[in-house]
């Protein structure tokens, strides 16, 4: 009988032993998995958050888009402001298509200039005057005014250019004249290029493809899964 309750405790003990290592296996693999789960469910979260946390940085679009956006509105205002300057003032654009007034205004200056009385030109004032037989007018330096007893608003100037030895070959008889304020040499020339009809086809292009370009919206990057 004592050996019949030694077997039965010894195979009561190999069983627990034997189940045990079950159950600490069991135990290990439950919590593998657990850190496993936990691991790539941080993974998951710290790669979806980290582009939101990252700073934006500026594109070349961006850049363009600013820079399109600030020429534009300079060039605009300074459209309007001479406009409204010009209006009031009376002022206007005159490019100089000779060299007869070098140094003081070169070939390819544009002059700015205002409508005044011929009652108020006074020598060695530049003045703008039409020229008789030509559809281009004459910026000459006035160097004689005379009185019109015909026509007490008109005046009769004698001009000479700056780089001419000799007056003008007659005196130009005017009521009005426009009167240089101020000039800008090389201004004229950009001027008279910008004028011509395929150069505006060719900005018109370019500056609509910049624009279109400009304000496309930007393509999205699909969401990684």
């Amino acid at each position: 009988m004592l050996r019949g309750l030694l077997a039965s405790h010894s195979r009561a003990a190999d069983g627990r032993r034997t189940r045990c290592p079950a159950r600490a296996n069991r135990g290990t693999s439950v919590g593998v998995h657990g850190r496993i789960s936990v691991t790539q469910v941080h993974t998951e979260l710290a790669s979806t958050a980290a582009p939101r946390r990252s700073p934006a940085k500026r594109t070349l679009h961006h850049i363009v888009r600013t820079g399109v956006v600030t020429v534009t509105g300079i060039i605009g205002f300074a459209c309007v402001a001479w406009w409204a300057i010009a209006t009031l003032a009376g002022l206007s654009l005159i490019v100089v298509t000779t060299g007869s007034m070098s140094p003081t205004i070169p070939t390819g200056a544009v002059v700015v200039a205002r409508s005044v009385p011929a009652s108020e030109i006074q020598t060695g004032q530049v003045v703008t005057v039409p020229r008789t037989g030509s559809v281009l007018p004459v910026t000459h330096r006035v160097i004689a005014v005379d009185d019109v007893p015909a026509d007490r608003e008109a005046r009769s100037l004698t001009l000479r250019g700056d780089a001419n030895a000799t007056p003008d070959r007659a005196p130009y008889v005017v009521r009005d004249a426009q009167l240089t304020i101020a000039s800008a040499p090389a201004v004229g020339s950009v001027l008279q290029a910008l004028d011509s009809r395929p150069l505006h086809g060719l900005l018109v292009v370019v500056v609509g493809a910049v624009i279109i370009w400009t304000f496309w919206p930007p393509r999205r990057k699909p969401d990684a899964a």
